[in-house]
């Protein structure tokens, strides 16, 4: 029997139009087909091989030009995103320099806190997912979702840097965060430090001085040099936070760091230590302070008012040893955010707290701007110190009749006397003159007025001070669309009409009389620490050699007088001999008129000057004279005490 393996197998091909069919010969054979094994086949035509073929060829070409896209045209970008996806930059704050008072008090500390922060790049892409994930996260961090959501969309700007979105989180609710982060992609807790400022309880008046941080706005963000803040970094909103923010803040350091798949650090691969922020000393006195808003607020409730203002001056070199603003506000409510409706609060009450009214408000000076119009007139040859004027109640002008506050009047009066009883025809006839006698008039005395600073800002580093005003015919017609008349000069003479100060403006204008003549630059920087050790600041002179020394002695004279045989008298039970110059100025003519006080001791050697504004109080020598004596009373007296710093130990 022949083998199977080596029989010949026969073909049979036939051809049906363009289609070949092979078949087996023996397949026709039943008997030989029954005997040989049996096979199945696909016929595939020429055209769709030739389909097939394109299709293949044409995916071939998508997948290479696809290839090619993404590793030659886009390589170095998607280079560039896994490596940050693996490897990142991280900035590394620096801490925020503190400040000193000027006996080296602490003002201000860093205290440790902790922050919830989110990375968005971490954050799960599924919406649901990552809803579900932020949901959880305001639970343990006890926030609003909406506000953390909010805070996501935000930090979607910076993907790859952690944004704080809450701070000063509690200590349960850090730990548990910090457990739970391992499973919250993007979720993470930082340590963190908020501000915390010194004073007793109740004391207000530090916030206008200190101010507070808070997240910087977008403006000043796109304001700043590029690489100088963060997105989401803190910055000096007001008061000395604001003034030296370039010197408090430093420079923040760097971290590039290697993390894993969900955004968790592995390892640091290197670092830049950041700069920390300088250290300053105020010429401030924070026992002043405190002792000086004490006397106010208790004076402004004895009075039934509310609003008040009082500045003390190192005359020496301008510095500011105390500045109070009543009422104030408590900035330790803004060192981890205020919230919206403490906020609002401030913002609407009809008192203003959040205003600075020892810098920024505006009032007529009354009578304490009389020493000022003597020095001009005796400066510009109008008077000596003999001439005399006689005061009978009042002076005549034409038509009009402008009287002192004295009816009957003060009798035969010099430069002095009408400093120390505050004559108001004096200073008419040497402000305005008369048919028979030429006074300064406008002119010269707006001249004067400028000379001594006022109608524009003494330069104090704190922000939002205003500048005051000095009238002249031009600014009347301009403004007011009025022509100027002798009354006009009448009322500046005196401090009344349209002159404007600050109590701070005051207080300098004061300084000048005090030390002989010179007016300096108020200032709060008394010398910064750095690397190189302290730097001293060197005291700014405004104006100085403007005024004689005969004209100082008789205007000091006068000052003196107030207190000795004047407004003043309760004045002389301080330890130390003051001179000053009381004042009550007319605001509205419906509302009770301000009262003022502005002076200097010890007399042959001053050390400060003080200024005091009782907003409506009434008249000076009854409500601002005695504050000023409570105050230089404890100065000078054996009971000054140093401040307590227990407010600097915790939060």
């Amino acid at each position: 029997m022949p083998d199977e393996r080596s029989s010949p197998i026969r073909l049979v091909v036939h051809r049906t139009g363009d289609r070949f069919d092979v078949t087996d010969a023996a397949a026709q054979d039943p008997a030989a087909a029954a005997e040989r094994p049996q096979y199945l086949g696909v016929a595939i035509s020429r055209r769709r091989l030739s389909v097939l073929f394109l299709l293949l060829l044409c995916a071939f070409g998508i997948l290479t030009a696809r290839a090619a896209q993404l590793q030659v045209f886009s390589g170095e970008e998607h280079r560039t995103r896994a490596e940050r996806n693996r490897i990142r930059m991280l900035p590394t704050p620096a801490v925020r320099g503190v400040f000193f008072d000027r006996t080296g008090t602490p003002l201000v500390s860093n205290v440790p806190s902790f922050a919830l922060t989110v990375t968005a790049a971490d954050l799960p892409e599924d919406a649901t997912e990552r809803e579900q994930l932020l949901t959880e996260a305001a639970g343990l961090a006890h926030m609003d979702a909406a506000d953390l959501t909010a805070a996501v969309v935000e930090a979607r700007r910076t993907p790859y840097v952690p944004v704080t979105v809450k701070s000063e989180v509690v200590y349960d609710d850090a730990i548990r965060l910090a457990v739970e982060a391992e499973r919250l992609p993007g979720i993470g807790v930082a340590v963190d430090t908020v501000r915390n400022y010194a004073g007793s309880p109740g004391l207000v008046s530090l916030g206008h001085l200190f101010g507070y941080v808070g997240k910087i706005t977008e403006d000043a963000y796109a304001a700043a040099v590029p690489g100088t803040y963060l997105l989401n970094d803190r910055i000096g909103r007001s008061g000395i936070e604001a003034a030296f923010e370039t010197l408090l803040r430093g420079r923040f350091g760097t971290r590039q760091v290697e993390v894993d798949a969900l955004g968790r650090e592995q390892r640091i691969i290197s670092e830049q230590v950041p700069v920390d922020g300088a250290s300053i000393r105020l010429s401030l006195d924070l026992a002043a302070q405190e002792k000086l808003e004490q006397i106010l607020a208790a004076v402004i409730r004895r009075t039934g008012r509310t609003r008040a203002a009082a500045v003390a001056l190192d005359p020496r070199d301008g510095g500011v040893i105390a500045l109070v603003s009543m009422p104030g506000y408590d900035q330790n409510l803004f060192a981890g955010g205020v919230s919206s409706s403490t906020y609002r609060a401030l913002n609407t009450d009809n008192d203003r707290p959040l205003f600075a009214r020892a810098i920024s408000g505006l009032y007529p000076s009354g009578s304490t701007i009389k020493p000022l119009v003597a020095a001009a007139a005796l400066e510009a040859g109008v008077i000596t110190a003999q001439t005399t004027v006689l005061s009978t109640g009042g002076i005549h002008y034409g038509a009009w009749f402008f009287p002192d506050w004295k009816a009957g009047g003060h009798g035969r009066t010099d430069v002095r006397k009408a400093l120390a009883e505050s004559v108001n025809t004096f200073f008419y006839m040497i402000g305005g003159g008369t048919e028979t006698f030429p006074g300064l008039g406008i002119d010269r005395l707006s001249v004067w007025l400028k000379r001594f600073g006022l109608g524009t800002t003494t330069g104090i580093e704190l922000p939002g001070e205003a500048a005051g005003l000095v009238p002249t015919p031009e600014w009347k017609e301009r403004v007011k669309g009025e022509a100027w008349v002798i009354g006009d000069t009448y009322h500046a003479a005196i401090g009344q009409g349209d002159v404007l100060v600050t109590p701070l403006q005051m207080a300098v204008v004061t300084q000048a009389f005090a030390n002989g003549g010179t007016i300096y630059a108020p200032h709060l920087l008394a010398a910064k620490t750095g690397r190189d050790g302290e730097s001293l600041t060197e005291p700014k002179k405004l104006a100085y050699d403007f005024l004689s020394p005969q004209t100082l002695d008789v205007v000091r004279q006068g000052m003196r007088q107030t207190v000795t045989a004047g407004s003043a008298p309760s004045l002389q039970t301080v330890p130390v001999a003051v001179a000053g110059k009381t004042g009550t100025a007319q605001g509205r003519s419906d509302r009770p008129t301000h009262a003022w006080f502005t002076g200097f001791a010890p007399y042959d050697r001053p050390e400060i000057v003080i200024t005091v504004l009782i907003e409506e109080g009434g008249e000076g020598s009854s409500v601002a004279v005695p504050v000023a004596r409570e105050f230089l009373s404890w100065y000078f007296g054996p009971e000054r005490r140093e401040p307590s710093t227990e407010a600097l130990d915790g939060p």
